[in-house]
């Protein structure tokens, strides 16, 4: 007889997962005889361990890691939830005597783990619905078609169990994409791409009828006594009388696919979203429009070669978010709230925006409003006090996944939800409510940096940054948040991105658009602000000089900050500086990468003469504080090729006034990544067309090119003491060992991810950390040979490395420790 042991010898990771996949359908297999022997039909519960759909969900989100890296397995299986099941835990035990190794030690994790909730697959595919339809039972449906209905019984977590009540191919195998309850009548509505909504009994789940008369997808159902109202892509709301079960009408005045829909609390409103931001009041006793409240932008489709492009221009005086709101609930009081990377709080009676708070880096897929509370849905759950704006508590979803609907039921004890990988979570409200708590950032964490009051100090602290209006402090030995640095605007309008200059390394830079805040994290009373014309882009796109600050701007010109006078210039009229600025051994020189423009955001030129097709490295003196020299990867001759082909397709799209750098359909050449020889000398920039050429920055000419091959991005290099160059190729997931003296490949590995997010500089770029998703892996060039690889529980957006300790900011935003003494 197999076991979980002895199929992974054999076999590897994909034979255990057809294993568990097998374990898993003999039991509804089983079941599926039971129900055809029986003469009547009653329910059958179908049991299936806990420990196998819990294991099934570890493979799942494992898999990519765990088939190619498989010695990721034993630190997954020690970070994960497993090892609670005896079955699990002897395996565990097992692979470790076998190995010879013992888990990474995570030092610290926030927030705590909160293990008093229920999660298991519940479809194919992502969540489109649910509803709570009372008596401890629920309804999901999902992109797989399928509706399914769900009941349990309140008990011990360890002992919980979800029951499938029926399972139902409610619009004929179509994707289900929303559902709603009537209380009174106990029915269902279901809407799907099948162009119709259906009315379900939920006691019986007999189909009581079909409603057709759309002509495109149904997207939405909502219940207001006897009425049903249905949102769909053809541009109309359906009024249907689930009395004689007839159409009454269609409201027409959308100008884009109807989504969200909401019912004032007088039921004489109802308020609607369409995806191109267009929002309408309703007046639903007589079924005419009430109020535009937002105009709405237009679509454009264009017709590509091999694609169709879709772009919303945005129209005048429009108002509330960036794009069309996921979510709205209209409550008492004349105030309704809709949802996308904020919240925005109406004032219904002339529709003016009150307020906008509750920040997401994520979209908010959907929020509830309980009482005086608004919870809000994304891979992080945010229960805020809904009068002050004050944020309560945040809970993290099991594994990342984002949450696509969410219910609390009825007598308030557990909220119940559903993810875009089809994954059921109950939880239990109260302790939610009442639990322990420690608070992060708020959002993702893409950018930290490590501080310390002396050399000798080795506990230091992290300052990082968000989609929030402040910058965390986070003590390292326990990882906890101790202090903000705060005095932002709102995140609504950027990120507060954290940098740290290479002369000037006892301060943090925390920029956020046009504001500079220059501090010691120790003492907030040293403390500089700079203000710049336009809005910093990213951290890496900051140098300190002799006397003052490049800031790079992304779309903008770079700015020039003197210390000394306060003053602020334009450090260059000719390119707009992004990805990096790569400083060299000796600290005289940095290059700085460009991007290809013809005008900053305030239509201002650059005076690159072969805008906006390609554009060069630039080489600063900083000492000088200066630009000496720019480096391309193209002849003269492909550089004129390229603009003549770029003028030529521009001119087909003037029609449409827009080009092809805002369609970015059109190859633009321009610096991905550079790196220094160590003796300073030299140095090899790595563009977006696979090609490399190798400078000396004292004569300032171009001494080689090396083609690697066309079209592949070079996202990383690295020269080492060695003299050879390290390359990541992006559209191949690949490392490769170069020699820049023949140019030829010498060395080779395949790895998964190409998302580099940390250098050990200090080392000349010894060790490389990329990422895919949750999953890191340290590289070591000189060895050339991956040498360590983990998975988390959190898509990972920032990494350091300080005193053998492995620092990850998650996309939840908290800071994660571990122990990677030996490794490095």
């Amino acid at each position: 007889m197999e076991t979980i042991s002895s199929c992974y010898k054999g076999n590897g990771i994909g034979g255990l997962y057809d294993f568990i996949q097998d374990q898993i359908y003999e039991i509804y297999e089983m079941y599926d005889e039971l129900y055809a022997e029986q003469e009547d039909e009653a329910e059958i519960n179908v049991n299936i361990p806990d420990y196998l759909i819990d294991f099934q969900v570890f493979l799942s989100e494992n898999y990519n890691a765990l088939s190619n890296y498989p010695q990721t397995l034993i630190n997954a299986l020690y970070h994960s939830s497993l090892l609670k099941y005896p079955e699990i835990i002897d395996w565990f035990e097992e692979l470790k005597k076998e190995s010879m190794s013992k888990p990474i030690e995570l030092l610290w994790s926030f927030p705590k783990e909160f293990n008093s909730y229920y999660i298991r697959k519940g479809h194919d595919d992502f969540a489109k619905g649910l509803i709570y339809i009372g008596e401890n039972r629920f309804a999901t449906s999902s992109e797989d078609g399928k509706l399914k209905v769900w009941a349990f019984q309140p008990t011990e977590w360890k002992n919980f169990s979800l029951r499938l009540v029926r399972e139902m191919k409610a619009h004929e195998g179509y994707p289900v994409n929303n559902l709603a309850y009537h209380t009174e009548k106990k029915w269902i509505a279901s809407c799907g791409d099948d162009n119709t909504v259906r009315l379900w009994d939920s006691e019986t789940f007999e189909m009581i009828t079909e409603f057709s008369g759309h002509t495109d997808y149904v997207s939405n159902v909502i219940f207001r006594d006897n009425l049903l109202f249905s949102a769909s892509r053809d541009k109309r709301i359906g009024v249907w009388d689930i009395n004689t079960l007839q159409n009454i009408t269609f409201l027409e005045g959308h100008s884009d696919w109807i989504d969200a829909m909401s019912i004032s609390p007088d039921k004489k409103s109802l308020f609607s979203v369409a995806l191109n931001n267009q929002l309408i009041e309703w007046d639903i006793e007589h079924f005419t429009i009430k109020h535009l409240v937002n105009k709405g932008g237009k679509n454009v489709y264009l017709d590509m070669p091999g694609e169709t492009i879709s772009i919303t221009l945005e129209a005048d005086n429009c108002i509330g978010h960036r794009s069309s709101p996921h979510c709205a609930n209209w409550v008492s009081g004349n105030k309704l709230y809709t949802s996308l990377y904020e919240v925005i709080e109406w004032d219904c009676k002339n529709w003016d925006i009150l307020r906008t708070f509750a920040y997401d880096n994520n979209d908010i897929n959907c929020s509830i409003i309980k009482d005086s509370l608004l919870i809000t849905f994304s891979k992080l759950i945010k229960i805020y006090h809904i009068e002050t704006g004050e944020l309560i508590k945040e809970y993290r979803n099991p594994e990342g996944r984002e949450i696509r609907k969410a219910v609390i039921s009825d007598d308030e004890q557990f909220m119940i939800s559903s993810d875009d990988n089809g994954y059921i979570t109950i939880w239990d409200w109260k302790e939610m409510l009442e639990g322990e708590y420690s608070y992060g950032i708020g959002a993702d964490m893409h950018s930290f940096e490590v501080f310390y009051k002396d050399k000798e100090d080795n506990s230091g602290v992290a300052v990082s940054g968000g989609f929030v209006s402040e910058a965390g402090i986070w003590d390292l030995k326990s990882g906890i948040l101790t202090g903000k640095i705060e005095g932002f605007k709102d995140a609504l309008s950027g990120a507060v991105r954290i940098a740290k200059l290479h002369n000037r390394s006892s301060q943090v830079l925390c920029m956020h658009q046009k504001i500079v805040e220059m501090q010691s994290p120790f003492n907030p009373l040293d403390r500089i602000e700079i203000e710049l014309p336009n809005a910093i882009f990213h951290p890496d796109i900051v140098v300190g000089t002799k006397n003052g600050i490049i800031f790079g701007t992304q779309c903008y010109h770079p700015y020039y900050f003197n210390l000394n006078n306060k003053e602020v210039r334009v450090f260059d009229e000719n390119y707009s500086y992004a990805n990096k600025f790569s400083i060299s051994p000796d600290q005289r020189y940095a290059l700085a990468h460009t991007y290809p423009q013809s005008f900053d955001h305030d239509g201002r030129p650059f005076q690159n003469p072969w805008k906006p097709v390609s554009s060069p490295i630039v080489l600063i003196d900083l000492e000088k504080e200066e630009p000496i020299g720019l480096f391309w990867c193209l002849s003269l001759s492909s550089l004129i090729k390229l603009h003549e082909k770029w003028e030529k397709i521009q001119d087909k799209l003037k029609k449409f006034k827009l080009n092809l750098f805002n369609l970015r359909i059109f190859r633009l050449t321009y610096p991905r990544t550079s790196a220094w020889s160590p003796d300073s000398k030299l140095f090899a920039a790595g563009f977006n067309n696979g090609q490399i050429i190798i400078c000396n920055a004292e004569t300032k000419k171009r001494v080689k090119k090396i083609k690697l091959s066309k079209e592949n991005c070079i996202v990383y290099l690295a020269w080492q003491k060695n003299g050879l160059l390290i390359a990541m190729l992006y559209d191949e997931d690949r490392i490769v060992e170069i020699d820049p003296k023949s140019g030829k490949i010498l060395k080779s590995v395949k790895i998964q991810g190409n998302k580099v997010i940390f250098e050990e500089s200090h080392q000349q770029g010894r060790y490389i950390i990329w990422s895919d998703n949750k999953m890191l892996g340290i590289f070591d060039t000189l060895k050339f040979e991956i040498i360590f690889v983990i998975t988390t529980k959190v898509i990972i957006r920032s990494v350091r490395i300080e005193n053998n300790k492995l620092l990850i900011g998650g996309d939840d935003g908290f800071l994660y420790g571990y122990n990677i003494e030996g490794i490095l």
